[in-house]
Formats: structure tokens, sequence, C-alpha cells
């Protein structure tokens, strides 16, 4: 035991190091009443395929009003990225698609956290074939989101203010109960309904949203996300 320490979270070096100033961004959001950025990510394996169609169709009338906007990243999923792209056109949801990796990063640097949504689609649906460009999309879009919706993953520990989805395994369940402790994050969503729930009171209780983003801050400060770093730093001591 006396060689076990506690480095932090994962966290990639980019995410982990704006933590402070993209939350300020989100905070300034929430002040000008910008309609909410969410983003929901497809994970490794592509499992609840049902519970996320049921979610989209559920957020379905908040798109077509504007009233939320939508980053969702099928990944390398094929199956899903065809389901999705066939669900939004049943929709006639206002969409795009991108699958080119030039054209995302565009799509990134035009629609940073300071900007307006007033160009932009309701729905981004994002789908690479390349796992690394389909695995690294989702660190840039944390970016430029006010909210990620993820089943509680490795991406629980990330800088963001959260909506747990149901989770896919049950060592997942205390990625939740860690999210919670540090304010960041909701409760499990078990069923859509009660995502809808969650999505409600980020989207229209101030309070809540800007509470999550003093979290993060907050655990910035402390260097809870720069768990990477402190365990490189460790390890390279010890040599």
């Amino acid at each position: 035991k006396e060689n076990l320490a506690v480095a932090g979270h994962w966290v990639s070096l980019d995410v982990a190091g704006n933590a402070n100033k993209d939350s300020q961004k989100r905070i300034k959001r929430i002040q000008k009443k910008y309609p909410k950025r969410l983003l929901l990510p497809i994970g490794g394996a592509g499992a609840q395929k049902k519970y996320i169609l049921e979610l989209l169709k559920e957020f379905t009338p908040k798109l077509l009003s504007k009233e939320i906007y939508l980053f969702l990243n099928a990944g390398d999923h094929k199956e899903f990225f065809e389901a999705f792209k066939e669900f939004f056109e049943k929709q006639k949801a206002d969409f795009e698609v991108i699958t080119d990796i030039e054209n995302f990063v565009r799509f990134c640097k035009k629609n940073d956290l300071t900007e307006s949504e007033k160009n932009m689609k309701s729905v981004t649906l994002i789908f690479f074939e390349n796992y690394f460009d389909a695995f690294s999309a989702t660190d840039k879009l944390i970016r430029i989101s006010d909210v990620l919706v993820t089943k509680p993953s490795e991406l629980a520990f990330y800088p963001i203010p959260k909506i747990f989805i149901r989770r896919v395994g049950d060592h997942e369940a205390p990625s939740v109960f860690r999210s919670i402790e540090l304010g960041e994050g909701t409760t499990e969503c078990r069923e859509v309904s009660h995502a809808m729930d969650m999505v409600k009171l980020l989207c229209d209780e101030k309070d809540l949203a800007l509470r999550m983003n003093e979290c993060v801050i907050r655990n910035s400060d402390n260097g809870i996300y720069n768990g990477a770093k402190f365990a490189l730093e460790m390890s390279l001591s010890m040599k």
C-alpha cells in the first residue's frame, strides 16, 4: 500500500488544460440565455441503440424548435450512423452530416462556445470510418458543448456538466457516484423519461447549470483532472 497513490482523472491534455476557460465560456452562455448544446457520443462497444433512439425521439420537439442543439458522434459505428441518419430524415429535422476530418476541424473552430447558434443546424451527425478520428472527435466536441450526455464510461471523469444515461455494465455504476461527489454530474437515468427530466432541469434551471460549471472550475483548480500528468510525474520521480 505504500506504493499506491491517487493520481486523479485520466483526461486528455487539451480538455484538462482548458477546463477553466471552457467552463467560464459555458457560464457566459448561461447568462446570455443561449440554447444548450448537448453532446451525445456513442461508445466503443456501440451498445444502447434502442435507448438512444428513444432518447432522440424525445429530443425531437426541442430540436425542431431549436431550444437545444445536438452533436451526435456515431464514432466508427456505421450501423448507428445509418440508423440515426434515417431517423432524422423521417423527422424532417434540420441536420448536417460530417464524415471528413478536415470539415470536422473547421466545424469545431467555427462553433466555439463564444459563438451563437444562428447559423448552426439543429443536429450535427458525425461519423468516421477511422477509429482514431472517431475517438478523438469526442474530445474536440466536448470543448464546444454545454452538456455531455453519456453512459458512465471513461467520459464520466471529464470536466464538463454531465447527464448520465443508462449504464451498460455494473462496473460503471461507481463512476456516477464519483461525478455526483464532485458536483458536475447527474444521477444515472435508467429510463429515457428520467434523462429528459435532467435535460429540462439543465436547460431551464439556470442555477443547476451554473453550479455544475463552478464545480468543474473548483475541481480543475484542485488538479483533479490532471491524473495523467500526475501519474507521469510520479513514475519519472521513481527512476
